[in-house]
């Protein structure tokens, strides 16, 4: 099963594929479940769409391991990106998968705002290891890329949210159609 929450502007778009109709194929099918997302995207509204799909995801597939690649390009400030989300709020979903208490292998990707991609990772490995750290990035060689705060948490920006609650309807509802397809997790264990 492959999950994947990324930017999608119909045909044309690189790499062409993630469309909300790529399924999969043969004894595949309905095991690519693609979420196709707008600019502006925020926290808020991102987590509750990532938690709905993945609720379902394991419902329908029950996973017995994960690999979940946290892609830092989704993260507000990315000269790639588009989206604006914050590593807390993206930390939420990961932090909705590793509550599932099976194997989770966390992947870095994506990411092109070189201090907020390290400031995701870094959230990241801290939620994994249960962790608390600091708001206050430590004196480094690289310390000078941190500012102007200095500090590991950011504020997204305000850009305009392309993604009306009418269109996830839609997205959540035919992903739902997409799953319910799926044979049971004890058909699958015969």
């Amino acid at each position: 099963m492959t999950v994947s929450l990324h930017k999608y502007c119909g045909p044309g778009f690189f790499p062409g594929t993630g469309d909300l109709d790529s399924v999969g194929s043969g004894k595949g099918r309905y095991h690519c479940i693609n979420v196709p997302l707008s600019d502006g995207i925020r926290d808020e509204q991102y987590e509750k769409i990532f938690k709905r799909v993945l609720s379902e995801v394991k419902l329908s597939f029950d996973p017995h391991v994960v690999v979940m690649q946290c892609g830092a390009d989704m993260l507000s400030g990315d000269p790639v990106g588009s989206f604006c989300l914050t590593p807390e709020g993206a930390g939420k979903c990961v932090s909705f998968v590793l509550h599932w208490d099976i194997p989770t292998l966390l992947l870095g990707g994506g990411g092109y705002h070189f201090s907020n991609t390290a400031r995701f990772w870094t959230h990241c490995t801290a939620l994994a290891v249960r962790e608390v750290l600091s708001y206050e990035i430590p004196d480094h060689d690289h310390f000078a890329h941190y500012g102007p705060d200095y500090e590991l948490y950011f504020t997204a920006a305000n850009r305009p949210n392309d993604n009306p609650q009418k269109k996830i309807d839609n997205i959540l509802q035919t992903i739902s159609q997409y799953l319910s397809n799926l044979p049971s997790s004890a058909e699958t264990q015969r």
